[in-house]
């Protein structure tokens, strides 16, 4: 798409909706588009109308999202999105990257049983907070948001610096916390957030591929090792972590006795305005 066309490389502006219908997205892409940027539709209908009012669509092929809750669209386009920089940069690395992923995934899912089992100890929680730091800040928004769909718990994401500067108030002994912890730049930070949360009794469930910050845990997430060395591993981990955090709020949910596929007053579309 870069070296395609000229106005790509003057203004890009990326819609992205699962449905492909919000109202205020599609509006806001037609008028960049008028106004001369270059769009580019992220969606998991091509149909759509954001993909028929874009220069092009990048389709996530995730297949029918079934549930209310959209999973599969929310990683399939992180992975979009992925591909889309690597393809920018000319980053061959993060794309072979990109390649092992599917494997760490199907490593993750292979333990849902045991996160059902982890997630049975949660069945009266009415409010926890949910950790994450740098690209995996995103991992707490969604697996919050996935908790508060599907078993209506208040539960709160935060950036873990956010989270210092006075949210911190609200642990106390047994408070649940959700914190994702993959190597990379983040690890140091959510190691010594972990030592603190342990200080102060929380119950805490952490999401990490790391001995030493698993050790700290009420209830320890083994993670699949990163996909890649250094910077690349953390890119990519987001996609790979989300899926535990979706699958720990399903667990959950079930546990309780809900259908996670239709929570009570929602749509599969909500047209926004």
């Amino acid at each position: 798409l870069y070296h395609a066309s000229p106005a790509f490389k003057q203004a890009l502006v990326l819609g992205i909706s699962q449905s492909g219908e919000s109202t205020d997205i599609v509006e806001v892409v037609r008028t960049a588009r008028e106004q001369g940027a270059y769009t580019l539709a992220v969606t998991a209908n091509g149909e759509s109308t954001l993909a028929r009012i874009s220069d092009q669509a990048a389709i996530c092929h995730s297949g029918l999202e079934r549930a209310v809750a959209a999973t599969k669209t929310y990683t399939t386009t992180l992975t979009v999105l992925a591909i889309l920089a690597a393809q920018m940069a000319g980053n061959s690395e993060l794309l072979a990257a990109l390649d092992r992923v599917p494997q760490a995934i199907s490593e993750v899912l292979t333990e849902l049983e045991s996160l059902t089992s982890s997630a049975e100890r949660y069945r009266y929680m009415p409010a926890c907070a949910v950790l994450g730091r740098g690209l995996n800040y995103c991992t707490a928004l969604e697996t919050a948001l996935k908790l508060k769909e599907t078993s209506y718990v208040v539960a709160d994401p935060f950036s873990t610096a956010d989270f210092r500067h006075g949210p911190i108030a609200i642990v106390g002994a047994d408070f649940p916390i959700l914190l994702f912890a993959p190597p990379g730049q983040t690890y140091p930070d959510m190691l010594d957030l972990a030592t603190e949360l342990r200080a102060r009794n929380a119950d805490v469930v952490i999401f990490s591929s790391e001995r030493e910050i698993l050790s700290l845990a009420t209830v320890p997430v083994p993670m699949p090792p990163p996909v890649a060395p250094s910077l690349l591993g953390e890119a990519v981990s987001p996609i790979i972590y989300a899926v535990a955090g979706q699958a720990f709020a399903h667990s959950l949910c079930v546990t309780k006795g809900l259908n996670p596929d239709q929570p009570r007053g929602l749509r599969k579309v909500t047209l926004t305005m």
